[in-house]
């Protein structure tokens, strides 16, 4: 994830290369330790070529596995639909919090475009700066803006409406209103729209969307 920040940012860490690589030598060693003791039990096991989350993912939608462990909700992005969080084993206090993406669907009203738009403002492994001082309620407030009866939201729509975002920059209500989408917001929506448009100039708003 760190590189993906510094390729998109621009920004070189700080940090000693011997310390990520320290990590990455016990997490490989942890890792054949956790295959040998799955294979001395006879249970399969996958290894990821990429994203171990994309697979994880990919398990759970085919039906393979029930759910994937994690606390990382861009699970969702990349087509889980059920997610395990905070699993705890604890024989004091065992418990977990089970995500549904069908009741984020029915009850949250929030597809998988929007949870791709959700990741963009507030934050995701692509981007994990998102748009400053916005917060999960102004977040919310964009994405109920863009459902409209004339408009059919998707992800290729998502991208077409980013990427005039924030090559065009408007600057005020009457530019944003020019939008080639017959979008129609109300003004306090607008500006934040306009803020969005100047904070996602380096966003690989693509590759978010691309989680799958």
């Amino acid at each position: 994830m760190e590189q993906r920040q510094q390729k998109w940012t621009g920004k070189i860490t700080t940090q000693k290369c011997t310390k990520p690589n320290r990590s990455r030598i016990r997490f490989s060693k942890i890792s054949q330790e956790c295959i040998q003791l799955l294979n001395s039990f006879g249970i399969p096991w996958v290894q990821s070529p990429g994203e171990a989350e994309a697979m994880c993912a990919f398990l759970n939608s085919s039906k393979l596995v029930d759910a994937c462990i994690t606390n990382d909700g861009d699970a969702f992005l990349y087509g889980a639909e059920t997610v395990y969080r905070h699993f705890s084993m604890d024989s004091r206090d065992s418990s977990v919090c089970v995500f549904h993406m069908h009741r984020i669907r029915n009850v949250l009203n929030l597809t998988k475009c929007d949870l791709v738009l959700l990741g963009i403002l507030l934050g995701c492994d692509y981007w994990a700066s998102g748009v400053s001082r916005l917060g999960p309620v102004g977040a919310l407030r964009l994405i109920a803006s863009l459902k409209s009866p004339n408009l059919h939201v998707d992800e290729h729509f998502l991208i077409k409406f980013l990427t005039w975002l924030t090559s065009t920059c408007p600057q005020n209500c009457e530019d944003f209103n020019l939008n080639p989408f017959d979008l129609r917001v109300c003004p306090s929506v607008i500006k934040m729209w306009l803020r969005v448009g100047v904070e996602l100039k380096n966003c690989p708003y693509e590759e978010v969307s691309h989680q799958k």
